[in-house]
C-alpha cells in the first residue's frame, strides 16, 4: 500500500522511537506519523479507514504469570487493569468516533477475553463482530466495523 499513511499513537515516547526507527530502516518514515498520545487525544475528529492495536490486554493479576517472552515489556505495554480490558473497552468505545463508515477495528486481545470483547463493540455499535485466531489458532483478534 504505498500511498497510505500509518498514524503511530502510542502514550509510550520509547515505543514511538523504536516505531519511528523501524520506519526509517524499513524506507517508510515519510509515510509514518509518529504522535504521542493517550489514544486518540492528540488527533481529536481525525477518522481512519482502519485501527489496529495491540493495546495491554493483561489482567493485573495475570502480570506475574505471563509469558517469558513478555518479560522484557514495560508493565505499561501490558497491563490492562484488573480484567485485562481496560484499555481495550476505551478503544472500543472511542472507535465509532475516529472511524470513517465502513472502517475496521482490529485489536489484539487475549484468548480467554473474546466474548467480553465481542460484547465491548457490540454495546459500541460495532457490526461484523468476530473473534479470529492468531497463527497459533489462539482467538485472540477482534474485529469490528463501523457502519
Amino acid at each position: 500500500m504505498p500511498h497510505a499513511t500509518l498514524w503511530a499513537l502510542d502514550v509510550s515516547e520509547a515505543a514511538l522511537a523504536v516505531a519511528a526507527t523501524n520506519a526509517r530502516q524499513h524506507g517508510v518514515a515519510e509515510r509514518v506519523r509518529a504522535v504521542h498520545s493517550d489514544l486518540f487525544a492528540a488527533v481529536p475528529g481525525r477518522r481512519f479507514d482502519v485501527i489496529v492495536t495491540n493495546p495491554p490486554y493483561v489482567a493485573r493479576g495475570d502480570l506475574c504469570q505471563a509469558q517469558r517472552e513478555l518479560a522484557f515489556e514495560p508493565r505499561l505495554a501490558l497491563d490492562g487493569g484488573e480484567t485485562g480490558l481496560d484499555v481495550v473497552s476505551r478503544i472500543v468505545a472511542a472507535a465509532q468516533d475516529h472511524l470513517v463508515p465502513g472502517g475496521w477495528l482490529v485489536l489484539e486481545i487475549g484468548a480467554d477475553q473474546g466474548a467480553a470483547a465481542t460484547a465491548l463493540a457490540g454495546r459500541a455499535g460495532m457490526h461484523e463482530v468476530a473473534v479470529r485466531r492468531d497463527h497459533a489458532g489462539l482467538p485472540r483478534v477482534l474485529m469490528g466495523r463501523r457502519s
